[in-house]
């Protein structure tokens, strides 16, 4: 993973629950669910994230939202939910979110469930 792969990643790092007000303004980032390419379980050290890896079209939103919005904090809904709240310190350009810590794999497994995209078979 490159360094610029890693620190955006680190930029969209945030606990879903609670917000903290760790910025003056916030944005609202809607997560579509066919925006979702890949939705993984990851473990950090103790704890549990979900990497997230959107579309092609998604990931031009993403930087576009992040890019007129650096030092405000991201809010990513999805469905209504809060999942992250993190402070956006750059530009976003790879479409790659890391939601959590959790210290439960099963918080993250559920989380992840709902956010895969629909595995569609071929008739």
């Amino acid at each position: 993973m490159s360094a610029g792969t890693l620190a955006a990643l680190a930029i969209l790092a945030g606990r879903p629950g609670s917000a903290e007000n760790r910025a003056s303004r916030s944005v609202d980032y809607v997560l579509r669910e066919a925006a979702v390419q890949r939705a993984e379980v990851v473990r950090d050290h103790d704890r549990y994230r979900l990497q997230v890896e959107l579309n092609g079209e998604e990931t031009k939103r993403l930087a576009q939202v992040t890019r007129a919005h650096v030092g405000d904090e991201l809010r990513v809904l999805f469905h209504g939910d809060l999942l992250a709240h993190p402070l956006i310190v750059a530009e976003v350009t790879n479409g790659r979110l890391s939601i959590g810590p959790w210290t439960s794999k099963n918080e993250a497994r559920t989380l992840a469930l709902r956010l895969k995209p629909l595995q569609r078979s071929d008739p």
